[in-house]
């Protein structure tokens, strides 16, 4: 199985995970479990390359992650890994906040292998 085969069903098996998009930072798209998976590449890799920029401008503690809350639920999560961006779109019923400390340690333990994806 390849790597970015066994981050996808990492990723996928984690409790609250509705959907997910692995993309690098020029927008290419890696991996992911969506039907059409272009909008919300384009989404991700904009947003995490903004995220980046301001970090540089500003000199913010680096960027780690991105939470955008939808009214209905189904809100919308951006890592930063190395060249890439994780983008996760969260179940309605998500605890959020243990997500993004799961997919945190996770993807903290990739980077630490020099496998990112």
């Amino acid at each position: 199985m390849s790597a970015s085969k066994r981050f996808a069903q990492q990723i996928s098996q984690m409790s609250g995970v509705a959907q997910f998009i692995l993309v690098r930072n020029d927008g290419q798209i890696i991996i992911h479990n969506l039907s059409d998976p272009d909008e919300l590449a384009t989404t991700v890799t904009l947003a995490g390359t903004n995220a980046l920029e301001v970090h540089k401008a500003i000199g913010f503690s680096p960027f780690k992650y991105l939470l955008f809350q939808h009214p209905l639920g189904e809100h919308l999560l951006i890592f930063a890994l190395g060249k890439y961006f994780l983008g996760v779109r969260l179940h309605s019923d998500c605890d959020s906040d243990a997500l993004i400390n799961e997919i945190t340690v996770y993807l903290q333990t990739l980077l630490n292998q020099g496998r990112p994806g």
